[in-house]
């Protein structure tokens, strides 16, 4: 039987694939979505409504209309013979790559799909669309898995969190142990439910199925669309940044994962400082600073660091919330400061907030940290010049606290009081200069 493209007909993907991955009319309920997976697809057919088998017919009909890359889905679908020690191949083909043929034919809507290659604390396949992770796999080669599997989709999460689910109300995931496929969805209470019955893969038509509920889970998504861009998370859980230094982050839940390749090439780092700091830190539980969840590592010139908490970048948005943040700024310094450290690298990027109900501040980012009072070799721009003479002491420190409280940062009228705290901070002499301790009892904090 031959189910390719005539080729007297117009390849017309584009049209058909945005007919596929249209919106549904309303952003479905967690009770709506098992309905919505076993919806039937749209077809050119004004008025026809088609369901499985054979969905190879939205494809192969006698329409002017017709698309060889979704030919080739169907045909692999119903023929392909795969191993059943090797889900991945098989839902590759029915997840992951139909998944991307719709997003690449719905621009600007995207759903972006990696797998995972570290499946001890992340799913095997993950789907972000922009930040927010809206759908995700736990697979494994063995049938007696199952169970593990569904408790899997919940293990490793521990708080529904807006840094990583923003305004997302569930999330749609599935299990595959060898042939046995089920979708589930996780709901904001963290409790899996099945959506589906389990099905064997091993039969063509079952496959069919699977291939017509991701196009269903598609329009899914393009329907949640507008309500994640309102609110979209903060960070994309489980998916590494690669910035363009070659610095790396990846978030997890509990914990973000830093990695600094070509280490000796930092001019500023220094990782024996670093590892007494992050020893400091954990010993005496310093607060409103990056913790270390794992003792940081340094081998084959890579650096890596497990540090919580996790936080989100954002400026604050009044005077009050300004004040909060410093007060939480200056115990931080106050503390490593009494130990001997500094941090050498404040500014707005390197304060985030934690989604906590108090809104606590904490200064991140200390790879430029070292020991006090030391003479560097050069400068960087952002260091006040005093270093080049007396070196970087902990008054250098609150010297960079001053230079947060540049009016243009802000969306808000700061007060007069401002002015004269930020003289104190940056007072060109250095012994009359405030610690960070004395700096958290100025007036202007206290009030």
């Amino acid at each position: 039987m031959h189910l390719g493209l005539n080729p007297r007909r117009i390849d017309s993907t584009k049209e058909i694939c945005k007919r596929l991955g249209s919106r549904l009319e309303l952003i479905p309920e967690i009770t709506d979505l098992p309905d919505i997976l076993e919806l039937p697809l749209p077809t050119d057919k004004v008025g026809e409504r088609q369901s499985l088998p054979p969905l190879s017919q939205l494809f192969h009909s006698n329409s002017h209309l017709a698309s060889r890359i979704l030919d080739d889905l169907v045909r692999q679908a119903i023929h392909n013979q795969y191993d059943p020690n090797d889900p991945q191949m098989l839902l590759n083909d029915l997840i992951v790559e139909p998944l991307q043929i719709l997003s690449k034919y719905n621009a600007p809507f995207f759903v972006e799909c990696r797998r995972n290659p570290n499946t001890r604390e992340t799913p095997n396949l993950l789907c972000w669309y922009g930040s927010t992770l809206i759908f995700k796999g736990e697979e494994s080669p063995h049938a007696e898995d199952y169970e593990f599997l569904i408790h899997s989709l919940t293990s490793h999460m521990h708080t529904w969190s807006p840094i990583f689910y923003g305004d997302l109300e569930y999330m749609l995931c599935y299990v595959c142990a060898g042939n046995l496929f089920q979708f589930f969805v996780v709901e904001k209470n963290l409790r899996a439910k099945p959506l589906t019955k389990p099905i064997d893969l091993r039969s063509p038509h079952n496959r069919l199925i699977l291939l017509q509920a991701v196009i269903n889970l598609f329009r899914i998504f393009h329907t949640l669309a507008p309500m994640l861009d309102h609110n979209m998370a903060h960070w994309p859980l489980h998916k590494e940044m690669i910035h363009s230094s070659g610095t790396s982050l990846t978030f997890f839940e509990k914990f973000v994962t830093k990695r600094v390749p070509d280490f000796h090439l930092r001019e500023f780092s220094h990782f024996e400082a670093l590892k007494q700091l992050y020893s400091t830190i954990h010993q005496f539980n310093i607060p409103n600073i990056a913790h270390p969840y794992r003792p940081p590592t340094l081998e084959n010139d890579l650096f890596q660091v497990d540090l919580s908490p996790v936080g989100y970048s954002q400026l604050p948005e009044t005077e009050d919330d300004l004040k909060n943040a410093l007060r939480c700024l200056l115990r931080a310094l106050h503390f490593i400061h009494q130990y001997g450290f500094v941090h050498r690298d404040i500014c707005w990027a390197n304060i985030v907030k934690t989604p906590s109900d108090s809104g606590e501040w904490v200064l991140i980012d200390l790879e430029l940290a070292n020991f006090a009072d030391l003479q560097p070799e050069n400068k960087l721009d952002t260091w006040p010049r005093e270093v080049e003479t007396i070196g970087f002491t902990s008054a250098a420190d609150i010297f960079m606290v001053g230079d947060l409280l540049d009016p243009d940062f802000f969306d808000f009228t700061l007060g007069e009081e401002i002015e004269e705290f930020q003289m104190k901070l940056q007072n060109p002499n250095v012994k009359q200069r405030p610690t960070a301790f004395q700096a958290l009892n100025d007036p202007y904090l206290r009030c």
